[in-house]
C-alpha cells in the first residue's frame, strides 16, 4: 500500500511505499532529494525562575507607556492570536484560551 501526502508549506511530499517505488522516485530528474522520515525531539523545557520573567523595560524606554496613556489605551478587551508551528498551546499563559 502506498501513502502520498503533499505538504503545502514546502515543496516536499511524504511517500510511504516499497523500496522499488522509492528508488524509482529517486531516479527521476524532477526529484531533488529523497530522505528517510525522521522524528525531531525537543530538549526539555527549563524550569522558570523569577529572573526569567520577561522584562518590559524596553517599552518604557521608548515612551510607549506615555503614548498609551495619552490615547487612553489600556489593552482591555484586546485579543491576541498567533498562527505558528512554534506556538506551545500548553503554555500556562495561553492554555485553554
Amino acid at each position: 500500500m502506498e501513502i502520498v501526502h503533499p505538504f503545502w508549506i514546502d515543496n516536499i511530499v511524504y511517500v510511504k511505499a516499497t523500496k522499488d517505488v522509492i528508488l524509482g522516485l529517486a531516479s527521476r530528474d524532477d526529484v531533488a532529494e529523497v530522505f528517510e522520515n525522521f522524528t525531531v525531539t525537543l530538549p526539555p523545557r527549563p524550569e522558570k525562575s523569577a529572573q526569567q520573567v520577561p522584562s518590559w523595560d524596553s517599552l518604557a524606554k521608548i515612551g510607549a507607556t506615555q503614548v498609551w496613556s495619552a490615547y487612553g489605551i489600556t489593552g482591555s478587551g484586546v485579543r491576541v492570536g498567533g498562527l505558528d508551528t512554534g506556538v506551545d498551546i500548553s503554555h500556562p499563559d495561553i492554555a485553554g484560551r
